[in-house]
């Protein structure tokens, strides 16, 4: 499995992908946004269009608080993060992506956001425009956005406070684009011509052709959506964080001490008035699970977000008085990968990757190994995105290799030549991961047994089993984890000229390529969706990888914490410490 670095922000389709061209999408107002702030306008010679879906809500005013519980202001809120920061400059983060996110969103804000605020389904949040009053498709090659007016920047040298104009917003995506691309960043920066501001608070992206995904990587993800101001930085590498972090989000960076702590104060010049409710923020280094929650128990550590591992949240469980959310990951899902690279691998006959994903027992795996506390998808967990499809949305034809059929699994495999016992091969796994991971992978190599394949588990550390992979140079099975940066490139990696490593099993489809290559240039909301759930089902129905039962993500929050949720999808900007405020 991959770290939980790597990382999906699909859920941008509700706003971006809605917009085909000639439409446009802008802010819900708000009692807090800047006065007399325009909305976005049609270009000349362009007929606006309402989106087909509804723009993004706000997040809900303070009045939404009950009367006489809050919110109340000041207090720091103390929240670990594992490691030391491994950069200061998001374009150039290798590693370590969840803990930067947590600093990079309250420092920078981005454009567009999924807020971390209480909805009727904890584990999901609509996205919303934030520092971009809106944008549409002028054009299937021309995207316009629109910044807000405004907005300012940390009042600290060399800026000193001065307003974030369109000029602004084009150098920072130009940066996240060319300069420094991240992630899927190159895949889009390929069909960009130019981004250009064409008045103080209007840019203009051209590409060669409807870029859908453009949304996703360059507005949405923490690596493009921060507006940076030009003075502050450079072509290197930032490593500076008084430099580094001058963004326009509602905390200010104050103090780094290695190994210790990293701390941000509030923004007093921040956009959104009134806002946010803390004094500031701390995050304490703790490397130890078991310092973090003994600090989180005795009450030193105010809120823990995204990384409680599941062996630990039983024992969180025991003070009722705790929060304990547990949702879907928000980086990626695990898979059991099958060699298609070596030639004459067993697993290029589509009987056998039928075999094993019938020989799995994911009901099974669920309910014991897991102790009902994870969840199990076909593909991609549908709460993340309205694409997904869940095991019940396939025909039967397809979905039944989903399901437990061990005694169809024998045939298929006695078809295919391959007698109980005649099928050896190995599962490479990490051993870095803690209970319930080793559970995992031992009751998956037990099922694959008792339809007669000969598996073993071949127990690697996790540089060599990461290398290998990196290298595509793995024999036989390996678990490992599909991320979600965004679902178009979520879906991308499965196509035949995707490469070691994003095409993971090395697949090669040519049906599964026409689908692909027809999604990526969609724009129709609805085209999107049929033809992403005929990619599932080309990709379930040839069992190219076999989905297998993954962890749920926990956060927990000390009683005093109010007004929180979990912190967004794990590369998206969210600014959900704004909101947050403790009553203590």
């Amino acid at each position: 499995m991959r770290q939980r670095a790597l990382v999906w922000t699909g859920i941008l389709v509700l706003l971006l992908a809605a917009c085909g061209p000639g439409q446009q999408a802008t802010a819900t107002p708000t009692s807090r946004a800047p006065a007399g702030a325009p909305t976005s306008t049609p270009a000349p010679g362009a007929t606006p269009i309402q989106p087909t879906r509804p723009a993004a809500s706000p997040t809900p005013a303070p009045s939404a608080t009950p009367a006489g519980t809050g919110p109340k202001y000041g207090g720091t809120l103390k929240t670990p993060m594992r490691t030391d920061p491994v950069g200061w400059d998001a374009m150039q983060i290798s590693g370590g992506y969840l803990d930067m996110r947590k600093q990079f969103n309250v420092v920078f804000g981005g454009l567009i956001t999924r807020p971390s605020v209480p909805e009727v389904n904890p584990c999901q949040s609509s996205p919303r425009l934030e520092s971009l009053e809106g944008f549409r498709w002028v054009d299937d090659r021309t995207l316009e956005l629109k910044l807000r007016p405004g907005i300012r920047f940390h009042n600290k040298p060399p800026v000193n406070g001065r307003e974030a104009t369109a000029e602004d917003l084009a150098y920072s995506l130009n940066r996240a684009a060319f300069v420094w691309p991240v992630s899927g960043a190159k895949n889009v920066a390929a069909h960009i011509k130019s981004i250009d501001a064409i008045d103080r608070y209007t840019v203009r992206v051209k590409t060669d052709g409807p870029v859908p995904q453009i949304g996703n990587t360059l507005l949405a993800t923490y690596f493009g959506s921060a507006i940076v101001p030009s003075e502050a930085v450079t072509k290197e590498p930032l490593t500076d964080p008084s430099k580094a972090y001058i963004g326009t989000g509602p905390f200010m960076f104050k103090e780094y001490r290695r190994g210790v702590k990293v701390v941000h104060v509030r923004n007093p010049d921040y956009w959104k008035k009134d806002l946010p409710y803390l004094d500031g923020l701390e995050f304490a280094i703790m490397p130890d699970v078991s310092t973090r929650l003994a600090a989180l128990l005795s009450g030193k550590l105010d809120l823990w977000v995204e990384e409680v591992p599941a062996p630990v949240v039983d024992s969180i469980k025991k003070y009722p008085a705790i929060n304990v959310q547990g949702c879907p990951s928000t980086s990626g899902y695990n898979f059991l990968w099958m060699d298609l690279f070596t030639p004459n691998s067993p697993f290029k006959d589509v009987r056998v990757r039928r075999a094993v994903s019938m020989a799995i027992d994911r009901d099974a795996i669920l309910k014991t190994i897991m102790q009902g506390q994870g969840m199990d998808a076909p593909f991609a967990p549908p709460p993340l995105n309205e694409w997904y499809l869940t095991r019940d949305a396939f025909p039967q034809p397809i979905r039944k290799y989903l399901e437990y059929r061990p005694e169809e699994a024998k045939k298929l495999l006695a078809e295919a030549g391959y007698p109980p016992g005649a099928l050896k091969t190995q599962i490479e796994v990490t051993a870095r991961y803690t209970s319930p991971y080793p559970e995992l992978v031992e009751g998956i190599a037990d099922q694959l047994n008792s339809v007669g394949i000969d598996a073993r588990l071949d127990w690697r550390e996790y540089v060599s089993w990461l290398e290998r992979e990196q290298d595509c140079q793995w024999q036989g099975m390996r678990i490992s984890r599909l991320p979600y940066e965004d679902q178009w490139r979520l879906m991308g990696r499965l196509h035949s000229k995707a490469g070691c490593p994003e095409n993971k099993g090395g697949v090669s489809d040519p049906e599964l390529d026409k689908l692909i290559e027809r999604l990526v240039v969609t724009v129709d909301l609805n085209k999107q969706k049929e033809l992403a759930a005929q990619i599932q089902a080309r990709f379930v129905d040839q069992a190219w990888a076999v989905s297998v039962p993954d962890f749920l993500d926990y956060s927990a929050a000390n009683p005093w914490v109010k007004n929180w949720n979990r912190g967004g999808y794990a590369a998206y900007s969210s600014t959900y410490t704004e909101v947050v405020w403790l009553d203590k």
